[in-house]
């Protein structure tokens, strides 16, 4: 039982300093805090404390991001971009999703101009098939990318740089 109020002492020194400065910049900053009671000012800031250091964690989640690999990668095609396709969220069978890109900004240096070296792939590398259904090298390019199964809500397109 002395462990536990001593650990929960020393947890209690380690939150108490962030929450004071926050508390304290809060005091000054905002008129609507200073008449509240000191238990929620201190509650206040801890979740200001606390929700702050979630978004700031999630907003680095990126760097935990499996990295996308396949047979046909090849270091020249250095430009990739994500597209979620959030429109089908179910597992479903032949699947064809409309997006509408903008080549003419792609082909001045990302991507030839015929779209030639456009690829659609899964999150995991593979392949999918497409249809470029306007002309490419406009601003309103319109493809329709195929899914066999769609199980992952993203496809990516990579070009080849020359």
């Amino acid at each position: 039982m002395k462990k536990l109020l001593y650990s929960i002492q020393i947890f209690k020194k380690i939150i108490d300093a962030p929450v004071n400065l926050v508390s304290l910049l809060l005091y000054k900053l905002l008129p609507f805090y200073r008449p509240l009671p000191k238990t929620a000012q201190k509650l206040i800031s801890l979740l200001l404390i606390v929700s702050t250091l979630l978004s700031s964690f999630y907003s680095l989640s990126f760097l935990l991001a499996p990295k996308v690999s396949a047979a046909w990668f090849d270091d020249s095609w250095a430009y990739r971009q994500r597209i979620p396709i959030d429109t089908h969220t179910a597992s479903e069978t032949n699947v064809y999703n409309e997006i509408v890109v903008d080549t003419a900004t792609l082909t001045t240096d990302k991507l030839q101009a015929d779209c030639d070296d456009l690829r659609f792939t899964k999150q995991d590398g593979q392949l999918l098939p497409y249809q470029i259904v306007s002309g490419c090298d406009t601003a309103t390019t319109t493809i329709r990318v195929g899914f066999e199964l769609h199980h992952e809500p993203a496809c990516r397109f990579d070009r080849r740089r020359r």
